[in-house]
C-alpha cells in the first residue's frame, strides 16, 4: 500500500504484483482495494508490461469474493435463473478474463499460486458445489419450462416476428455458435460504447440436450422440433435442418434467407446493401467459439476464440448497419462450461446408460427409447423436453 503511488521504478511493479497476488490468494485484501492500487499503477512508467498481470489480479479478488457469498440453497430453478443473469454470470466472466489475461501475460510466474488458487475454487466450490445445488433445484421439474425463461424454440416468435410483422420493417439474426451469456454481457456493453448504438440484453431456456444442431434447428420459425435417434438431422416441422443450405431452404418461407458471417465479413459493403435489399430476415452463421472449444487439440484457445468473437461481432453490427440494417438480434444455440484444468477422473459419471435402445452417447447427453432411471442421470421423455 505504501508503495503504490510510486511510479519511476520497475521494482515496485514487480513488488506490488507479488503482494498483491498473493494478498489476493488469501483474500486478506477485498475486490475495492485491489481495484484502487491496481488504478494507482497505471500511471506507473510500466504500466504497458505489467497490465495484463494487474488485470489477472482484479478479475482474481472479483472472482475469489464472488464464489465466497454464494448461498448455501438454490431455492428453485427459476429464482437461480434470474439470480444467474443478474450476479452469477460475473464468476464465470471472471474466470475468462483472469484466465485470458494470464494465458497472455508476458510472464506468468508473479500468478503460479494465485491460479492455482483461483483454479481451485473455480472447478471445486463453484462447478462441482454449486452445480450440485443447480442438480438439487432441478430435480423437482417434470418437464423442460421454465416460469423465469421462455423457451429457446420460441425465439423466432418471441424475437424476429414482431420486428417484422408490418411486412416493411427488417430483421438480421446473427447466430454465434457457444456465446454463452456473460460474453454475450460483455458484448452488450461493447455495443452500447459505441456511440451511434443501444443494446439490451435478455435470456432464453436452451433447448435440451444442449447440442449445436438442436440449438440451431430451435432458433428457426417452427411449430416444433423432431429428433432423429442418431440425433442428426433435427427436423423443423419435418424439414431437415442441418447446414446453412438447409435452413435457408426453411427461411424461404417467411421471405428469409441464411447466410454464413465469413461471407458478409468477405463482401464489400455495396454488395451487402444490395442484399439486403433483396429479403426481409437474415440469418448469419458465426463459428469461432464452438469451432475452438468442441476439439480436444483446440479447446485451451477458447477463450481467445472468445474475444475474436467479440471483436467479429461488433464489425458484423458494424457492417449490417452500413448496409442500412436497424434491427439485429444476436444470440447462440447453446453455451459451454470450461476449466483451465483436466477434469479429475472421480468428476465423470461412472455408469453406462442402460435402456431398450440407447442409439447416441456423448459427454453431454444420451439418447434412447425406454432409458432406464438413474441417480447419475437426469431424464426426460422427448414431450418432456419439448420434442
Amino acid at each position: 500500500r505504501e508503495l503504490a503511488k510510486v511510479t519511476i521504478f520497475e521494482e515496485i511493479d514487480r513488488k506490488v504484483v507479488v503482494d498483491l497476488a498473493a494478498a489476493v490468494a488469501t483474500q486478506s485484501v477485498t475486490p475495492r482495494e485491489v481495484a484502487e492500487i491496481v488504478r494507482q499503477r497505471q500511471e506507473s512508467l510500466w504500466k504497458a508490461k505489467y497490465a495484463k498481470l494487474y488485470q489477472a489480479i482484479q478479475s482474481a479478488s472479483e472472482l475469489l469474493a464472488a464464489i465466497t457469498s454464494l448461498p448455501h440453497t438454490i431455492a428453485s430453478a427459476a429464482l437461480g435463473l434470474d439470480k444467474y443473469q443478474a450476479e452469477w454470470f460475473h464468476i464465470d466472466q471472471q474466470y475468462r478474463w483472469f484466465t485470458y489475461a494470464h494465458q497472455t501475460a508476458d510472464f506468468q510466474k508473479p500468478l503460479e499460486a494465485l491460479k492455482a488458487e483461483v483454479d481451485r475454487q473455480y472447478v471445486n466450490k463453484y462447478l462441482y458445489d454449486f452445480g450440485g445445488l443447480w442438480q438439487q433445484a432441478l430435480e423437482p421439474m417434470s418437464e423442460w419450462k421454465s416460469a423465469a425463461l421462455a423457451p429457446q424454440a420460441k425465439f423466432f416468435d418471441h424475437h424476429v416476428a414482431p420486428v417484422v410483422k408490418d411486412g416493411r420493417t427488417k430483421a438480421v439474426v446473427i447466430i454465434s455458435d457457444g456465446m454463452r451469456y456473460e460474453i454475450a454481457e460483455e458484448l452488450a456493453s461493447l455495443i452500447r460504447s459505441e456511440n451511434r448504438f443501444d443494446a439490451s440484453l435478455s435470456a432464453v431456456l436452451g433447448s435440451l440436450p444442449s447440442y449445436t444442431q438442436l440449438g440451431m434447428a430451435s432458433l428457426l420459425p417452427q411449430l416444433s422440433l423432431e429428433l432423429d435417434p442418431n440425433a442428426l438431422p433435427v427436423l423443423a416441422d419435418g424439414k431437415p435442418t442441418n447446414g446453412t443450405a438447409n435452413r435457408d431452404k426453411i427461411l424461404q418461407a417467411v421471405e428469409g434467407h441464411a447466410i454464413t458471417a465469413a461471407e458478409v465479413l468477405a463482401m464489400p459493403g455495396s454488395e451487402l446493401r444490395e442484399l439486403y435489399t433483396k429479403h426481409q430476415i437474415f440469418y448469419v452463421y458465426h463459428d469461432r467459439i464452438d469451432a475452438a472449444g468442441d476439439k480436444a487439440p483446440t479447446e485451451r484457445t477458447v477463450f481467445e476464440a472468445a474475444e475474436e468473437t467479440l471483436r467479429e461481432l461488433l464489425v458484423l453490427v458494424k457492417k449490417w448497419t452500413n448496409a442500412n440494417a436497424t434491427n439485429i438480434v444476436i444470440t447462440a444455440d447453446h453455451g459451454f462450461l470450461y476449466q483451465d484444468i483436466p477434469l479429475e477422473q472421480a468428476y465423470y459419471v461412472s455408469e453406462t446408460p442402460q435402456g431398450d435402445a440407447v442409439t447416441k452417447i456423448n459427454r453431454r447427453y444420451v439418447l434412447g427409447r425406454s432409458l432406464k432411471p438413474s441417480p447419475s442421470f437426469m431424464k426426460f421423455t422427448s414431450a418432456q423436453a419439448g420434442l
